[in-house]
């Protein structure tokens, strides 16, 4: 309102009531008629700025809060064709990879998802943070119950084949067995103040576990047999900077994968021999999936991105949290 006044001051004080502020009259002096146009368009750009100033404002919120979020899990349907995708501000979103679609997005209330989870009958989400999981429905993302863990580093779960008990793994190497459809922990085997896990993952059949621990001489990579705990094997990398690796097992847990920056490489869990590395020429991951059965690998990062990869490491599309539209990319086959 203050703005639309003083322009209608300067315009009142500019020209005359029957002299359009556009037409020049033919008896004014030059340079009276440039006072009164710059005077004109002073005005004109003054109260151009006034609408426009909450749309930058906003644009450029919204720009600086995308910058922020970054994709903090990923989880694959176990026939390969939805993946399942949580961003540090809590939202969670469900792409279907054929079309590049959302399929659900929905807020789960939490500040930050630590891991995710997918049954392997395809109908229900395990969600893990602020010292709960919660269980969502397929379809629609439909909150259907809660479990309280008592830890918030669980960071990695897998739900159990045959079943709907979820294994889960804290920072501390407690591993807990959760029985969904009665909402209690079974039992499990105790972790250790000892140890303080980077990242950890699942092999799909629940059988093998993965993690990284950072130690004084580099980060360690070690495999485990989820039933006894027993070590199958250990790596140390000791060039590796902290907070940027990512770790997962493929689905039957004999072969390992680790993210360092942008390369992916690959061992053989019998005998730690290296199966190979590709460049994923990908910004500083944050996030890792491999699919269920092992045809696609899914890496997120900051920017709320994520990119899909072939099993070779072929780049197939990009993916951004929060986008609900469609990509135009062609379909990806099964």
């Amino acid at each position: 309102m203050f703005t639309c006044s003083v322009f209608k001051v300067v315009l009142r004080q500019s020209f005359p009531h029957s002299q359009s502020p556009l037409q020049v009259p033919t008896d004014y002096p030059v340079s009276h008629i440039t006072r009164k146009h710059r005077a004109y368009w002073i005005a004109m750009t003054l109260l151009i700025a006034a609408f426009m100033m909450p749309v930058w404002a906003a644009a450029i919120s919204l720009t600086e809060k995308a910058s922020q979020d970054i994709v903090k899990a990923l989880a694959w349907s176990p026939d390969e064709k939805q993946l399942l995708s949580a961003s540090s501000d809590g939202a969670l979103q469900i792409w279907d990879i054929a079309t590049g679609k959302t399929v659900a997005r929905v807020k789960s209330g939490f500040i930050g998802v630590n891991a995710v989870a997918w049954s392997q009958d395809g109908t229900l989400v395990a969600v893990a943070s602020d010292k709960k999981i919660n269980f969502y429905q397929i379809p629609g993302l439909r909150i259907i119950a809660s479990m309280p863990t008592g830890s918030e580093h669980v960071m990695a779960m897998c739900f159990d084949p045959n079943s709907f008990d979820l294994y889960s793994l804290t920072h501390d190497f407690t591993v807990s067995v959760w029985d969904y459809q009665h909402q209690k922990r079974l039992g499990g085997l105790p972790g250790s103040e000892d140890f303080f896990i980077d990242v950890a993952g699942f092999s799909s059949d629940s059988e093998r576990i993965v993690t990284l621990e950072s130690k004084q001489d580099g980060q360690v990579l070690s495999v485990y047999e989820r039933i006894n705990m027993e070590m199958l094997m250990t790596l140390t990398f000791t060039d590796a900077p902290k907070d940027t690796n990512l770790v997962d097992l493929n689905a039957t847990g004999t072969n390992v994968l680790a993210v360092n920056s942008s390369t992916l490489s690959a061992w053989g869990v019998n005998n730690s021999e290296l199966l190979g590395s590709i460049d994923l020429e990908y910004f500083p991951p944050t996030a890792f999936a491999l699919g269920t059965r092992n045809n696609r690998m899914a890496v997120g990062g900051s920017n709320n991105r994520i990119r899909l990869y072939d099993k070779q490491g072929k780049y197939l599309r990009e993916l951004q949290q929060g986008s609900t539209q469609n990509l135009l990319m062609a379909p990806l086959s099964d």
